[in-house]
Order: structure tokens, then sequence, then C-alpha cells
């Protein structure tokens, strides 16, 4: 039987390791479990099947919010078997296929259900969605296939609390939400590390050869420690904070990967160099992260965006905020993620000292900031805080 889904995860950022994690270097990225992506599913009915179902505009219409769907849910909230709403519809593994959702299409020709999708600034037919959203629809396929229902439609609908583009995850994110709740929908309960398989093959229409990092952070409330495909989770509890700024500039990891490949093909010596000092500077900030050494982590974080920045792949402004948080009196600055725009993270000893930094970024053209604890018990109270108070946006209309 198959019914509503829900399904989350939430932002990351590498705290080291960029690029060189693509070549089999080592990689830090903390999960920010405050900022997250959610993701509801709605299958989509056909004409033999007599049963009554609802769709996520109608859902939102009854002025439901995320606590109601907590509710619903498993305690363990983010098992991909945890249930959310009861709304069944029957077997659609033989069924044929005319839409009775009111917000879903049909392929006149092949007369087979097509599913909509509801995410960022689009909102139409998910096969028509574009490049864009493929890795969401590769996210739907693998996610039925494995499910045992292939070719089941469904109307996704993803809510974001971080911007896309940014080097936060949010590709990996999003096709991870939308696979744990279209598992969810069919009752599919399975391993943490089959889910994560399915997320990078949705991620490989996005980034071409992802690393795999991104797809672990998004689902892990501790810290990963990533190297070579082996994943290692680092409960660190350090009496410091992150301060994450956006630069309001849109940027590729695909594009600033590739970037990186040529200039390897043209100075192999060079990019090696560079690489390994990067996973050098990545290894040793666990051993910063475990002993709570900030003052080295952040003179590492300074090394790496100046190595980052000698790649070509950081940016001018994201550069000039880099020095403005530690000018504010940050212990360590950098890029974070993919590059060409996106993100910066700045390390800070303590709380007064982050909303410094945080202060100084947005004077200087940052277009959001977050503060972020490493303490672990307060960044969980402030996640669970937020799961709590964020409403849900499930409307399709």
């Amino acid at each position: 039987m198959v019914h509503m889904g829900y399904g989350e995860t939430w932002a990351k950022v590498i705290l080291m390791g960029e690029h060189s994690v693509v070549y089999g270097y080592p990689a830090v990225a903390a999960p920010l479990l405050s900022l997250k992506m959610r993701a509801w599913v709605t299958p989509v009915a056909s004409m033999q099947n007599n049963a009554e179902t609802f769709s996520a505009a109608d859902y939102a219409a009854s002025n439901h919010t995320a606590s109601d769907y907590d509710t619903l849910k498993t305690p363990n909230r983010y098992a991909a078997g945890s249930r959310s709403s009861r709304t069944v519809i029957s077997d659609f593994r033989h069924c044929a296929s005319v839409s009775l959702d009111s917000g879903s299409d049909f392929d006149s020709d092949s007369q087979k259900p097509c599913g909509t999708l509801k995410a960022l600034n689009y909102q139409g037919s998910l096969s028509d969605a574009g490049s864009r959203f493929g890795g969401l629809e590769r996210a739907v396929k693998v996610a039925t296939e494995f499910a045992g229902y292939p070719g089941l439609a469904f109307d996704v609908v993803t809510d974001s609390s971080f911007p896309a583009g940014r080097g936060m995850g949010s590709s990996a994110a999003s096709a991870g939400a939308v696979i744990r709740a279209i598992l969810d929908a069919c009752d599919v309960k399975t391993s943490e590390q089959q889910i994560l398989k399915l997320t990078n093959e949705a991620e490989i229409i996005t980034h071409g050869n992802p690393s795999g990092l991104d797809a672990a952070t998004t689902c892990s409330r501790d810290l990963v420690a990533f190297e070579s495909g082996d994943i290692e989770k680092m409960h660190v509890d350090m009496p410091a904070y992150l301060v994450i700024a956006d630069s309001g500039i849109a940027g590729s990891t695909r594009e600033a990967v590739g970037n990186v490949h040529q200039e390897d093909e043209r100075d192999h010596a060079h990019i090696k160099s560079v690489m390994d000092e990067l996973g050098e500077l990545a290894r040793a900030s666990e051993t910063d992260l475990e002993l709570g050494t900030v003052a080295m982590l952040g003179e590492r974080m300074n090394r790496a965006h100046g190595l980052l920045n000698e790649l070509n792949v950081s940016h001018p402004l994201v550069n000039h905020l880099v020095d403005a948080a530690r000018t504010a009196g940050a212990s360590g600055a950098k890029m974070t993620g993919g590059g060409l725009g996106g993100c910066l993270i700045a390390l800070a000893a303590d709380e007064q000292s982050a909303k410094n930094v945080k202060r100084t970024l947005l004077h200087e053209g940052a277009h959001e900031v977050w503060i972020h604890s490493l303490a672990a018990a307060q960044a969980d109270d402030e996640a669970d805080a937020e799961s709590t108070a964020r409403p849900a946006v499930v409307s399709l209309a």
C-alpha cells in the first residue's frame, strides 16, 4: 500500500578538504542540523484505483504544520521506513495510468501518470523540469525502482531553509530527502548505507563525479571524516562556533571540479603538490576537532583557503568576506564547497566573537549569515527547535 511520504535531510559545509577529496584525499564536513531540507511525496493515482486520495496541496489547505507530520512518524524520524501520513491508496504495480490527482499530469501518448514538482521557483511536470532538477528526477527513479515500484509517479514538494548553489549540499540534501520520502511512502526500510548509495546515483546527474561526501553529511548528526569512499563519523564537542556566510553568488561544483581537472592535466606536478597539502591539512584538522584546539584549526583553515584560491576556485567577493571575517576576530576563515561563488565559513572561539563576525560579514556584503555551534548538545537543541517551529510548505497550488 502506497501513501504520502515524508523525508528530511539538512545542509552541510565542508570544513577542510574541498577539491582534494575528489582525488582521494581526506575531507571533514559538518552537518548544519538547523538548516533543513524537507520533501513530501504523493503517489499519482490511476483511474482503475477507486480509492480516494489527496495531494500535498489538499494537506496544506488543512493548515497542518511540520509538527503535525512529526506526530505521525515513529520516534526515529530519520529512518527510511518511518511512517508519515496514513492516507493510503492501493498497490500501483499493475495499475493503469490516468491521474486522479488534480495536481498531476499524464502523458497522453503513453497514458502513464507524470508526477509534478514544486521546488525553488519551479512548479510543473517533473519530466519537464530540465537539467537543473535532473538529480531530483533521477532520485524518484532510483527510489521507486529500489522500492519495487518502477515507473510509479509521485507529486513531489521540497522546502529548504538554506539556498541552493552555495556549496551547502542542496542537491544531495534534496535528492536524499526525496528518496527517503518515497521509501517512507512505500513502507520500505533499508540501511543508511543503501540510501547513501541511491543518493549518490542521483548526484551523478548533478555533479558528474560526486565524492559522496555531501550525501553522507546531509543525513549525519555528527561531523563526517571522509576518505576514498570511507565514512567515519566524529562526535565533536568543541567550544567554538562556525559562522557561515552566503556570498549571494551561485557557485558551480561541476565547473570548478572540471577546471581543476583540466589544470591537473596541464600541470600535474603543481596540482598534486596542492592536493597533497590540502589532504594533510584536512587530516590534521581531525585532530584539532578532537582536541578542541581552535587556534590551530583556524590557522589550517586560513592556509587551506590560500591553496584553494591558488587553484582559482574561489571568488573575489568570497575572498573579501574571508578577509573581513579574519579582521573581525575569526580564528580562521575560508571558502567552502566547490567554489566560484557560494559560501565561506569562519571559526569563532566564542559566541560573542561569532556575533561580531556575523555583523561584520553582513555589513561587508554577505547575503545571509548563520551561526552554528560546534558544541554537540547545543547544536542538537537548536536543530530540534527548528524542526518543531518551522512550518510545513507542501502546497502544490
